[in-house]
């Protein structure tokens, strides 16, 4: 038994946290110097079977690793400049999102080896994006310059068009990236460099804008109920702690009540035994005499 708990103290979410994080660094700086060696030696005209992919492949794979690296310390960024804390699952699952999508999905190309691979990552970007939306809106309510006291609603649309405008920027920089590097992030290009036509060579990226559209919504709606419930037992909790406030002054005016009748009873005793007093001591010597002497007689008369 303390075996088993001293294990679960050793292994903590901030642990799991840098082993992560480091496994995520290290994957990204090898496939980094990896694409910068197959940008070498592969021409800049070949292409499948000559080569295994494509120049523009390695050259996107070097320029995701670069911007993997740099971009993995957003979550330490943000702790520092907005005096926060980001929560260790946030942030682990924000590096698992990073290894899927660039070292697995770029330098693994998991991206043609799976067909759903690019769909599974959008759907998980979006859903983390929403709730880092929450996490946002929640800094903002506890910082001292600026006091909020937002509705459920609002939080959750908040956290929607946050993930939904991300996703949007995202796929600015893919295009933006893709007319001046000549890469295919959007993949509007065959692997054998053959571009698409039509709707076929927009169908990628309005897969990716329909996925973000969808777990966008749904992670909002599922942080819009369990905020409202945890509203609900916080003002369950202030009414509770009010009513007992509320018994508690009752409960202490009674007792004062009962110290004032107490006190009252004890001046009118104290008075009586002040009278009683005052009057024995009023008495004349010859009285007080006479009853000496009759309770003497008193006396012998019940012993005979």
């Amino acid at each position: 038994m303390k075996k088993s708990e001293s294990f679960e103290k050793k292994i903590t979410s901030a642990k799991v946290k840098k082993v992560v994080g480091y496994i995520l660094w290290l994957s990204l700086f090898v496939s980094m110097g990896y694409a910068i060696y197959r940008i070498i030696i592969t021409p800049a005209d070949a292409v499948p079977p000559e080569t295994p992919r494509l120049q523009s492949d390695y050259i996107l794979m070097l320029v995701s690793s670069i911007a993997g690296i740099i971009v993995m310390r957003l979550p330490n960024f943000l702790e520092k400049n907005l005096n926060t804390e980001i929560p260790d699952g946030l942030s682990i699952a924000y590096y698992v999102f990073l290894y899927a999508g660039i070292f697995l999905g770029e330098v693994r190309d998991y991206f043609q080896v799976f067909a759903h691979w690019d769909t599974i990552l959008h759907a998980f970007s979006a859903g983390m994006l929403a709730a880092l939306g929450f996490k946002l809106i929640s800094i903002l309510n506890n910082w001292d310059r600026l006091r909020l006291n937002l509705s459920s609603t609002f939080l959750a649309f908040f956290s929607f068009c946050f993930s939904v405008t991300v996703g949007v920027l995202w796929e600015i920089y893919e295009f933006t990236v893709d007319s001046l590097l000549g890469l295919n992030m959007q993949k509007f290009m065959l692997p054998s460099g053959e571009p698409l036509v039509g709707q076929a060579a927009l169908n990628d990226t309005m897969w990716d804008f329909i996925v973000n559209f969808i777990s966008a919504l749904a992670v909002s709606i599922y942080g819009y109920f369990i905020i409202r419930r945890r509203r609900k037992k916080e003002c369950v909790r202030r009414k509770t702690e009010e009513n007992n406030q509320v018994a508690d002054e009752i409960l202490e005016e009674i007792a004062c009540e009962e110290n004032d009748m107490k006190s009252a009873d004890d001046l009118m005793y104290e008075g009586a035994r002040a009278r009683a007093a005052k009057k024995e001591a009023g008495k004349s010597p010859k009285k007080a005499a006479i009853e000496t002497v009759e309770d003497a007689a008193t006396e012998i008369r019940q012993e005979v």
